[in-house]
């Protein structure tokens, strides 16, 4: 019935796409269900997850292929990686060593199988430059929302590492990192009318990465400050005052955000950590085991499983790059690193293009927000975090539909 009323309504939609957005905040918590939950076994999914944004993708996909008035592309930009990656992890579930549970690595499909139609149904409903500043419009609500939840964690509830919204500081670190590289961009292209709001909360955001007491979230916010500090170059872009003093501005504030949270943050770098740093060595060697004894490693989200050979109760390594290694081989994790720099290497090619845009910035943004997630995840498995691949996803389809309307605009009629 929502379907049908959907199909009639574009405001519906938007409600839909804006609740898809501003609920990945709360999956961790609220709208997250595990049909097969394995609560013993320490891997990155535990279960068939339904949420319920899931349940909000699922009507907004049968108004894609129900609508006369949307044109469907069933083959869209990233659709060959995406079922290379998902073919690869197949192969190392069913061709890996004896000890794994295939169940566990379809915990991981079905939920990347989930994300993949959510990037196919936002690509479609994608249409000009207003979806692009409705995209901005429910970051900087979902911004909002998360740093307000974050600052009361802090100082109200007097938390040392706050974990907001997502319930893990890691997490929050990591979206508030993608969401603060996202609006600066923004704000240097100087394209929307409300350019303060957007400087406001790009630099909350950042200061809610510092709260969190990350170390490689903060290292990560940091890289990221300095490629994109480095794009004023790109693009034979003048070097104005504007540009200059709006550098200086964000320094100033990321610093002061640092001197107060600067104890916190010297007691997680300078407090010794030998017993956690010796595990995560150790996890590591053993994931490059895993790849060199099989071609298609220990089988996808199975890594926890086999590594209590070596280590009672082992967790996942601290890594998606060594976990993929370790879980699906050197092939899986060249096809992990193919998909992602599908979408990446698109927004490289928008920073060097003269002509701004609303739709070239958001493109540029979310493309840096991808690569800091990517930075971020050298120390954590992020991106197989349900929230985060959504927002991802998310990233992607607007990425993908952007440099596609790109092209139609500049090409002559």
């Amino acid at each position: 019935m929502l379907v049908l009323i959907t199909l009639k309504n574009r405001r519906l939609i938007k409600i839909l796409m804006a609740m898809v957005i501003v609920f990945t905040l709360f999956l961790q918590q609220f709208f997250d269900i595990n049909f097969i939950s394995m609560e013993g076994y320490r891997g990155t999914v535990r279960g068939f997850e339904v949420t319920v944004v899931d349940l909000i993708i699922l009507v907004l996909f049968f108004v894609v292929i129900l609508s006369r008035n949307i044109k469907k592309s069933f083959i869209i930009p990233g659709t060959w990686p995406n079922l290379l990656y998902i073919f690869c992890s197949i192969l190392s579930i069913h061709f890996s060593i004896e000890q794994i549970f295939p169940v566990y690595g379809y915990f991981v499909i079905f939920q990347y199988v989930r994300g993949l139609i959510l990037y196919w149904t936002f690509y479609h409903f994608i249409k000009d430059e207003s979806d692009y500043q409705f995209l901005i419009n429910m970051l900087i609500i979902s911004a909002l929302i998360s740093s307000i939840v974050a600052l009361q964690h802090r100082y109200v509830f007097h938390l040392h590492r706050i974990g907001g919204l997502f319930g893990h500081p890691n997490i929050l670190g990591t979206y508030s990192n993608m969401l603060a590289i996202f609006f600066l961009v923004i704000y240097r292209e100087r394209i929307v009318k409300r350019n303060m709001l957007v400087l406001f909360v790009a630099l909350i955001s950042a200061g809610t990465t510092v709260l969190t007491i990350s170390r490689g979230s903060i290292i990560a916010l940091g890289i990221g400050m300095t490629l994109l500090l480095s794009t004023i170059f790109l693009g034979k872009a003048e070097l104005s005052a504007k540009k200059i003093s709006s550098s200086i501005i964000i320094i100033m504030a990321i610093s002061i955000i640092w001197f107060r949270a600067g104890d916190r943050i010297l007691d997680r770098w300078i407090t010794p950590n030998p017993a956690g740093d010796a595990l995560r060595a150790q996890l590591n060697r053993i994931a490059v085991k895993f790849a060199d004894e099989n071609i298609f490693g220990c089988g996808l989200n199975n890594f926890s499983r086999a590594a209590r050979a070596y280590i009672p109760n082992a967790p996942p390594v601290h890594g998606i790059y060594t976990l993929t290694l370790g879980e699906m081989g050197y092939i899986g994790l060249m096809a992990f690193i193919m998909v992602w720099a599908r979408f990446i290497f698109i927004g490289i090619k928008q920073f060097f293009v003269k002509k701004k845009s609303i739709i070239n910035s958001c493109v540029k943004g979310l493309a840096l927000a991808c690569l800091i997630l990517l930075i971020n995840s050298t120390q954590d498995d992020h991106p197989r975090r349900t929230a985060i691949m959504y927002i991802s996803m998310i990233c992607w389809a607007y990425i993908a539909k952007g440099e596609n309307i790109i092209k139609k605009n500049s090409t002559p009629i």
